[in-house]
């Protein structure tokens, strides 16, 4: 059944099973009750696996359970747990008492003692909106494979609060380890560069990373080249460079020439030279 989740009744079925992004797929018993679910999209093929994996009962909300009641101290099946409830609920304190679970049982070093110290602290930090304990992480695990996403949360945090100063930074060192990692994925560029367009800071360090993600663009469609390159266009027009503004933008009309958007942007540049 395909539900619009901003409409009718579906915004109800959306809140009662907590359906934060889209496409989510609900996967429900004859009660009502939710068995399992996909969130976000999924090639056809790996879709149809994900469905005869949810048929089969492997790996779903109950299954998990079972293998938890049956065997409490199995990292693996609690933190498998875990992540099942965070599907449901990102912030929930059941998950919260499953974490802290792995981290009781979990060696001194381990990889599972650092996934579990970083859910603890991302718990704690989001509930309170209190950046403090991820940070507390980052500086004691600075090479862990979370530590980018506890700065992504950290970023977040000062958004919500308006501490832009602060989030700017956050992002700068977020972005910068990834592209020291190798990670150059278009979309964390092109969304770091816009809004330091939009906050007016790290102008420079921006162009430089819009840039990387223009380099990138050789197998993208046109819809992707031209939101890019728009945004190349803005953070250029931010630093004073109309005139290569209006080049790009140019370039972002010609790969979408129906988009009134672009045209709209183009205006814009136009305005600011008198």
């Amino acid at each position: 059944m395909r539900i619009d989740a901003e409409k009718g009744e579906g915004v109800d079925l959306a809140k009662k099973y907590n359906v934060r992004g889209y496409p989510t797929t609900v996967f429900v018993n004859s009660q009502g009750e939710e068995v399992d679910r996909i969130v976000g999209y999924l090639p056809i093929d790996e879709f149809l696996a994900e469905i005869k994996r949810i048929e089969n009962g492997e790996n779903t909300y109950s299954s998990l359970q079972d293998q938890v009641e049956k065997n409490p101290e199995d990292i693996d099946a609690l933190k498998a747990f875990a992540s099942k409830i965070e599907q449901r609920n990102q912030q929930s304190q059941e998950a919260l008492i499953i974490w802290e679970k792995v981290a009781e049982l979990s060696e001194q070093g381990s990889a599972d003692l650092r996934q579990a110290e970083y859910k603890i602290a991302e718990y704690e930090a989001v509930t309170n909106q209190n950046p403090e304990p991820l940070l507390v992480y980052t500086e004691r695990y600075p090479d862990s494979d979370n530590s980018i996403q506890a700065l992504i949360q950290v970023m977040q945090i000062y958004r919500r609060s308006g501490e832009t100063q602060k989030e700017a930074a956050v992002f700068k060192t977020v972005v910068n380890q990834a592209v020291e990692q190798g990670n150059t994925d278009v979309n964390m560029l092109n969304s770091y560069a816009w809004r330091m367009a939009e906050l007016e800071m790290n102008l420079e360090d921006a162009l430089d990373k819009i840039q990387m993600a223009v380099a990138k663009l050789d197998d993208a469609s046109a819809e992707q080249q031209a939101q890019v390159k728009d945004t190349q266009a803005e953070v250029l027009w931010k630093l004073g460079q109309t005139e290569s503004a209006l080049a790009v933008i140019e370039e972002c009309i010609d790969l979408q020439p129906d988009d009134s958007y672009y045209k709209e942007q183009k205006a814009k540049y136009q305005s600011a030279t008198g």
